[in-house]
């Protein structure tokens, strides 16, 4: 008899439908998505949109109407405004007088 075979799961991918969800690629790691309203990041079990469409019917109630240019919008804005890792930030040297 020949061994089981373990059921290999399935990695997913951050997509960019996701967004209609709320959900934009985690800064951190971008095959995870991340809500822009709570900065949840998803693990790879919970990248499945049904998951993700529970998470903003349940969690962000108020937005579950919203099109999916609100969503872009709030990106657009939360880009502006978060320095990301790969461009460096603007600092002084501060020395003694």
């Amino acid at each position: 008899m020949a061994p089981p075979r373990k059921k290999l799961k399935a990695v997913r991918q951050y997509s960019v439908d996701y967004i209609a969800f709320g959900f934009v690629p985690s800064p951190a790691d971008r095959t995870r998505p991340m809500c822009l309203i709570c900065s949840n990041v998803f693990s790879n079990e919970g990248m499945k949109p049904s998951r993700m469409r529970d998470h903003l019917e349940k969690m962000h109630s108020d937005k579950k109407d919203k099109p999916a240019e609100y969503f872009k919008k709030l990106r657009d804005d939360r880009e502006k405004t978060t320095p990301s890792i790969s461009s460096p930030r603007p600092f002084r040297l501060l020395l003694p007088r």
